[in-house]
């Protein structure tokens, strides 16, 4: 299933290189979504999802912690068991978002202006597409 999602990056992300020599950037990212509701009043909900894009380990250097990224990708389901679940009796389901195509979003600040009237901020875009190899390690 081909999806599009914002939003923002959990922890800083860690590339692995497969034994194919190719590398995978694994990180979350948090998805926000805001309700209203009359007996709570409004309310803020968190999803996360795990995210994996096949590309140069030298990325992994900018998917930083709060960074704010755009990501088109497909999902895939998975599972995984509890680390305590000695005898793996219950498969716990997730989705991972195998990445095609990451943007970043948000702002950078350009010029150093001493006047006291701060910077003016500047739209800060870059894309990457990733070319998914064979050797999924998920």
């Amino acid at each position: 299933m081909k999806v599009r999602v914002t939003g923002n990056i959990v922890r800083d992300a860690v590339a692995t290189k497969t034994k194919n020599d190719n590398y995978v950037i694994n990180f979350t990212i948090a998805l926000n979504e805001s309700f209203y509701s009359k007996a709570k009043g409004r309310y803020e909900e968190t999803d996360f999802i795990d995210c994996g894009i096949w590309t140069s380990p030298k990325l992994a250097d900018h998917l930083l912690k709060g960074r704010v990224v755009t990501l088109d990708g497909n999902l895939k389901p998975g599972y995984y068991f509890k680390k305590n679940d000695r005898q793996k009796k219950t498969p716990i389901p997730f989705l991972r978002l195998v990445v095609a195509d990451l943007k970043f979003e948000g702002f950078k600040t350009s010029g150093n202006n001493d006047s006291g009237s701060g910077t003016v901020p500047q739209p800060e875009t870059a894309t990457v597409n990733a070319d998914a190899g064979d050797d999924l390690p998920f």
